[in-house]
């Protein structure tokens, strides 16, 4: 299993491990009936990462919203069963970068790592995705 530098930088990675961890964590959420949309799932990774907290992520959200090239983000209240089910998965990829690095992970490697599920397959996790690739999750400032 491998890790590489993440874009532009020498001190944030990305590896298989915490994709893995992506897919284990995105797996129950392509089974719920009916998927998230698009900004219910962003609304909820933003949810549960604010309830993990610094254990699990190095770097807050403060006032910025996790959004995609792709998606016309629009943050709202997010489903709390989907912020149940994300809650732990956070947990999971964290833990890779604990064992492999002892620490958590940046805000943009835990980004990364869901990403790198999430972009290849958006169809499989969200209910009103028509496009076949999503660009990377980043972060950005909602203006209404």
């Amino acid at each position: 299993m491998g890790w590489w530098n993440l874009p532009g930088s020498e001190d944030e990675v990305m590896g298989d491990e915490p994709a893995d961890a992506a897919v284990s964590m995105l797996r129950p959420v392509a089974e719920r009936r009916p998927k998230p949309t698009a900004n219910e799932l962003l609304d909820a990774l933003e949810a549960a990462l604010r309830i993990a907290g610094p254990g699990v992520v190095n770097g807050e959200l403060e006032e910025q919203h996790i959004t995609s090239l792709e998606v016309m983000r629009v943050p709202g209240r997010a489903p709390d069963d989907v912020v149940a089910i994300l809650g732990p998965g956070l947990a999971g990829i964290a833990g890779t970068y604990r064992d492999r690095f002892s620490r958590p992970p940046s805000l943009r490697e835990m980004l990364a790592a869901i990403t790198f599920e999430l972009r290849s397959n958006p169809r499989e996790y969200l209910s009103d995705f028509a496009d076949d690739t999503m660009s990377k999750l980043v972060l950005g400032r909602h203006e209404p």
